[in-house]
């Protein structure tokens, strides 16, 4: 909760960059989904067999080169 509120002070910027990203309660629980990637694909092996997840960078690099 701390991180969500926090003010830009904190970061040295007018706002705070991350009070997006961060889900607490209410809003965890209706819209669960990550808005940032998981950086699962930076990982030597992917040991879950996940590959990318939705939000990935990579993915999105794949669909551009049209792999």
């Amino acid at each position: 909760m701390f991180l969500k509120n926090a003010g830009g002070d904190l970061f040295n910027l007018k706002e705070n960059p991350i009070k997006d990203f961060i889900k607490i309660g209410e809003e965890l629980k209706f819209n669960p989904f990550r808005k940032t990637c998981c950086m699962y694909y930076k990982l030597e092996k992917d040991f879950e067999g996940r590959g990318y997840c939705g939000n990935c960078p990579m993915n999105s690099k794949q669909k551009k080169c049209g792999r």
